[in-house]
C-alpha cells in the first residue's frame, strides 16, 4: 500500500470549522500516514497555540497531524 499524505490549508476566518474536515478525513477507512496542516504565519504567528481547542485536541488524538 502506498504512503498517503494529506495537505490542508486553513485561514483565520475558517479555522473554527476546520476540525470538521480533519475529523472526516480520519474517519475514512484509509487513514493518512501524514497530515500537513498549513497555516498563514501572518494570521497564526504563534502557530499551534493560535489554533482552536478542537484542532489541538485532534492533534493529540492523531500524532500524524503536523502544522507548518
Amino acid at each position: 500500500m502506498s504512503f498517503l499524505v494529506v495537505s490542508m490549508t486553513t485561514w483565520k476566518k475558517r479555522v473554527d470549522q476546520a476540525h470538521f474536515a480533519i475529523q472526516s478525513i480520519f474517519n475514512q477507512s484509509r487513514k493518512p500516514d501524514a497530515f500537513d496542516l498549513n497555516l498563514d504565519l501572518e494570521n497564526f504567528p504563534n502557530g499551534v497555540e493560535d489554533l482552536p481547542w478542537t484542532i489541538r485536541q485532534l492533534m493529540k488524538e492523531h500524532p500524524e497531524i503536523e502544522v507548518s
